[in-house]
C-alpha cells in the first residue's frame, strides 16, 4: 500500500493515515455515505467531485473542494483511489478537531465509462 499524505494534511487533521482507516477522519454520521460512493467509484469507474467543512485540530473550520478517482480498479487486486483537496478561507472556528465535519454537495464525473445510477 502507498499513500502519499502531505504535511498539511497531518497539520490539519493532527495525524497521519499510517496505521488507520482513512474514515476515521470523518464525521460518524457521513462515513456511510463516504463508504458507499467509494464502493461505487470503484464498481463503476468515474470521479467524483465533493466540497466538504473541515474541522482542523485548532477548531478552524473550511470549505475544502476535492476531486477523488481511481487508479486502479483491477478484479484480482484491492481498488486504489487518489483525493486531490483544496482547502478555501477558514470562517469559523468550533470546538470540534481534525473531522471532516459533512459533505455538502458532492456529483459524479465522467471519465470515459458513464456516471452510475444513483
Amino acid at each position: 500500500t502507498l499513500r502519499l499524505y502531505g504535511t498539511g494534511r497531518v497539520n490539519s487533521f493532527g495525524r497521519g493515515l499510517s496505521g488507520i482507516n482513512p474514515i476515521e477522519v470523518y464525521a460518524p454520521n457521513i462515513r456511510p455515505l463516504l463508504q458507499d460512493s467509494i464502493m461505487t467509484l470503484l464498481a463503476h469507474p468515474c470521479g467524483w467531485k465533493s466540497t466538504r467543512l473541515i474541522t482542523t485540530v485548532k477548531g478552524m473550520t473550511y470549505q475544502g473542494s476535492g476531486l477523488t478517482l481511481p487508479l486502479a480498479v483491477d478484479d484480482d487486486k484491492p481498488g486504489c483511489i487518489v483525493n486531490f483537496m483544496v482547502f478555501g478561507k477558514a470562517f469559523a472556528h468550533n470546538d470540534r478537531q481534525g473531522i471532516v465535519e459533512a459533505i455538502s454537495s458532492w456529483e459524479w464525473i465522467d471519465i470515459g465509462a458513464g456516471t452510475p445510477k444513483t
